[in-house]
């Protein structure tokens, strides 16, 4: 029996991991303190993912017919089900939509990318944080070891407003040189032309800190809810 779909349109692109097949390594990451990072389409774990920032009106909607599928394959032993999303600051939410990049061990095509004008985009698109982008989401509802709910499964997007991608740094901010920075210039300037030969110090730099998070402790388990009293968080 085909899965139900779900058009979510002109919501905020978060952090898209649509070019390749990504999964979180443990040791990944700036101080290897985890990331998710590019990997094999059969590695454990992968998928094609992106989360997504919406208003409080897109998410009771599209949570309402998430609840609708969930109701619908519910078994009588599967829990009620919880709040999907996470609410910001500014009273807006975020949910994620994802596929993963194989199915029996067999890799899986990733989601279809098409401009406003539903033209596709080129396979080497990279989608950026910040875009507008329209979601052709499929509803699937699951329970088991890694607890239950409907997981939105991405089969395509649609690119309305494109933000220019720009490469993250691998750095953190320092004090030194900058672009703009005319001093250096200016002293090797005097020692070229007195021909002097300059002598540069060697700068001894202190080897960052590296900060240990603490283990995070177990989440309590969330007490159950009607669908009801769930709507009302999208309404304060």
């Amino acid at each position: 029996m085909p899965k139900p779909t779900y058009m979510l349109n002109n919501v905020e692109a978060l952090y898209p991991k649509l070019d390749q097949p990504y999964h979180f390594d443990r040791q990944g990451g700036k101080n290897k303190q985890g990331a998710s990072v590019p990997c094999a389409a059969t590695a454990q774990g992968a998928t094609y993912q992106v989360n997504f920032k919406m208003t409080a009106d897109q998410a009771k909607a599209i949570f309402k017919s998430m609840a609708e599928a969930y109701e619908e394959d519910k078994e009588e032993s599967w829990p009620a089900l919880t709040m999907p999303f996470t609410k910001t600051e500014d009273k807006m939410f975020v949910g994620k939509a994802k596929l993963p990049a194989s199915f029996d061990g067999r890799p899986t095509n990733p989601p279809k990318h098409y401009d406003a004008s539903n033209s596709p985009l080129d396979a080497a698109f990279q989608l950026s944080s910040g875009s507008t982008i329209n979601l052709f989401l499929e509803l699937v509802s699951y329970n088991g070891s890694m607890g239950n709910g409907v997981s939105l499964r991405l089969r395509a997007v649609q690119v309305i407003k494109y933000k220019e991608y720009t490469a993250a740094s691998p750095f953190d901010t320092q004090e030194g040189f900058t672009q703009n920075d005319t001093e250096s210039g200016t002293e090797l300037d005097a020692v070229f032309d007195t021909g002097e030969k300059a002598v540069v110090e060697e700068e001894t730099i202190e080897e960052p800190k590296v900060k240990v998070s603490k283990k995070k402790q177990n989440a309590p388990k969330p007490e159950e809810v009607d669908l009801a009293s769930l709507l009302e968080q999208f309404d304060d």
